[in-house]
């Protein structure tokens, strides 16, 4: 999945601009998530054994306007997801 270039409405009815969770055993997302303005954070959770790659997750937050990122469970560093 690509999340590429957008801007996040700063909504006051939100917590977060981008919530992503996977659950189930055998589900895996792989995210490249670039050059968004946004103005909450981004909380990326799985629960029993689902997995979230995202590519280039330590600078996930530089990436994106400086967001807060959380990160609950199995959540991969990935080079690429789309080679």
């Amino acid at each position: 999945m690509r999340i590429n270039q957008n801007n996040f409405a700063d909504s006051i009815n939100t917590a977060e601009d981008l919530l992503i969770y996977s659950e189930d055993t055998g589900s895996e997302l792989c995210m490249e998530i670039l050059n968004n303005t946004a103005h909450k954070l981004f909380e990326f959770s799985t629960n029993s054994g689902g997995v979230i790659k995202i590519e280039d997750l330590p600078n996930l937050s530089t990436n994106n306007n400086s967001v807060p990122v959380i990160t609950t469970g199995n959540i991969q560093n990935i080079a690429d997801c789309f080679p």
